[in-house]
């Protein structure tokens, strides 16, 4: 048997304001590239992607709590995998060592959010992570 190696490790970055969101009536949850999406060369003698962290800071001139939902994405299907509640200013991770997973190449990660109310200085900062198996 071989052993493992990884590559490719991936960090989907993003800003975004809860309520410029709400208001253009856009999606509530921001995923990460799945293997198959994946387009780049760096996918070649990949055998699968791994979800290895995900990090969620909400930041210190919100005014509102948010859900904060990790999710799996298969296929048609989406499984909750977690759902916290984050205070202003508060960071919440997932890592591997509870979350970590292997996905089929077409599996991707979700973090999604439930805005309730919000306000124009909102802010989550989000961080996905993943990395290939070769």
């Amino acid at each position: 048997m071989s052993a493992e190696r990884f590559k490719n490790y991936k960090t989907h970055k993003s800003v975004v304001q809860p309520k410029a969101i709400a208001d253009a009536g856009g999606n509530s949850y921001v995923t990460h590239t799945s293997l198959t999406s994946d387009t780049g060369l760096a996918k070649r003698g990949v055998r699968y992607r791994q979800f290895y962290q995900a990090v969620v800071h909400s930041g210190n001139a919100t005014t509102q709590s948010f859900i904060i939902r990790l999710e799996l994405v298969s296929g048609s299907t989406t499984y909750e995998l977690d759902r916290v509640t984050i205070l202003p200013g508060e960071t919440f991770v997932w890592n591997d060592w509870d979350f970590g997973m292997d996905l089929l190449p077409t599996e991707y990660m979700r973090i999604g959010w439930t805005v309730a109310v919000a306000a124009t200085n909102d802010k989550l900062h989000l961080f996905m992570r993943t990395r290939d198996v070769v």
